[in-house]
């Protein structure tokens, strides 16, 4: 079988054809190549623009969420022991009227909270428990208080210790609130609510009260200073059950954390710059004792 081979003729030139010049002036084709841009611009610029605008805008989110996060500080932590932790507030006027302050010039003079490890000794702390542990000892383990100053409480041995107990540590406690809030502390006296408690985390109308936001002349107005000595220890009795001031500053709020211990004693101006919450109790019991105080005598409660 023969394979035809195609030869070159001599003296024949190849046809070769000469590549294509364009005829286009340099101008037409610039023109020709932003045109084409326009009508399908680069992918990747856009792409950059946008991831630009998502990262600005999760910035700007987190700065605004960063900034009206509620603000949380430990005013006394329970590994501390505190000679004395003050903060001065104002007073809330819708608390404190002007008429108060003229009636009581020498009672009410300014707002704060203080707390202290050193006010209580131990024979004090352990009367006040054992006196608890009578009050609560054969009951549930539902949360209870034991109002101190009601009339329809029976003065049996118990209820006589309690008052004697109280008489004999009202007079430091009241000295100590003359002397922080620089008041004279001969127009200081006691009243109700004047009461023991104890919260767990079976909850009783009581107990969902303290778990609510409040300040305490919210519930009695007569009352211009409270006092809370705690009787048991934070993650040791309980857990849970903090004690919590909160404040309202430019729509930014702020904790002020106590953590309970025995023997802890904070004290209070009554009023709103003073609203507080109670942490709910995860286990355990947390018992406390309050005392009221008021600068209106027809409103003692002292027997």
């Amino acid at each position: 079988m023969s394979t035809l081979t195609q030869r070159k003729v001599p003296g024949k030139a190849e046809d070769v054809s000469p590549p294509a010049v364009s005829s286009d002036p340099p101008e037409k084709k610039a023109e020709d190549r932003s045109a084409k841009f326009k009508t399908h611009p680069p992918q990747l610029k856009s792409h950059k623009v946008f991831v630009r605008i998502v990262l600005a805008g999760s910035v700007f989110a987190m700065v605004y969420f960063m900034s009206n996060k509620e603000k949380t500080s430990t005013l006394a932590g329970y590994k501390e022991d505190i000679p004395l932790r003050e903060h001065k507030l104002i007073c809330s006027a819708d608390s404190f009227t002007e008429a108060e302050f003229e009636k009581h010039p020498k009672c009410i003079s300014a707002c704060k909270r203080f707390v202290t490890d050193n006010l209580m000794n131990e024979n004090e702390i352990e009367q006040l428990q054992e006196l608890a542990r009578k009050l609560f000892q054969n009951h549930d383990e539902s949360s209870e208080i034991y109002h101190i100053n009601s009339n329809s409480i029976a003065l049996d041995d118990v209820t006589k210790s309690i008052h004697d107990t109280i008489k004999s540590i009202q007079p430091k406690i009241i000295e100590n609130i003359a002397q922080r809030f620089e008041i004279s502390h001969n127009l200081l006296y006691i009243t109700s609510p004047t009461y023991f408690s104890k919260i767990t985390n079976i909850t009783t109308e009581y107990s969902e009260s303290m778990h609510r936001h409040h300040y305490d002349k919210e519930i009695k107005k007569n009352v211009h200073y409270t006092v809370i000595i705690f009787l048991s220890n934070y993650k040791r009795n309980f857990h849970g059950g903090r004690f919590i001031f909160v404040e309202f500053e430019k729509k930014k709020k702020k904790n002020h954390i106590v953590d309970p211990k025995a023997g802890r004693v904070v004290v209070y101006s009554a009023g709103g710059e003073n609203t507080h919450v109670l942490e709910n109790i995860l286990n355990g019991n947390l018992v406390s004792l309050t005392l009221s105080f008021t600068c209106e005598h027809e409103e003692t409660t002292e027997r």
